[in-house]
């Protein structure tokens, strides 16, 4: 059986069923989620009194993330 990716008809064009102006859509933005524990991360902070996260480990499991957090 051949897999159809999602939106595609069979012959890999979109379906015109979405009708209307795009939506933006914004990945990933989660208020009042604090980050986990981590070692070995990278952290800055901005002008704007922002800090930036990214990434580190913990118990050999690999963080892939970033964390944008305002300053009081």
């Amino acid at each position: 059986m051949k897999k159809r990716k999602h939106g595609m008809n069979d012959s890999g064009v979109m379906n015109a069923s979405i009708v209307g102006p795009p939506i933006e859509i914004k990945f990933g933005i989660v208020p009042n989620k604090k980050p986990t524990a981590r070692d070995g991360h990278s952290m800055n902070v901005d002008d704007n009194g922002r800090i930036f996260l990214f990434g580190g480990d913990r118990h050999h499991m690999p963080f892939n993330d970033l964390y944008m957090l305002h300053l009081p």
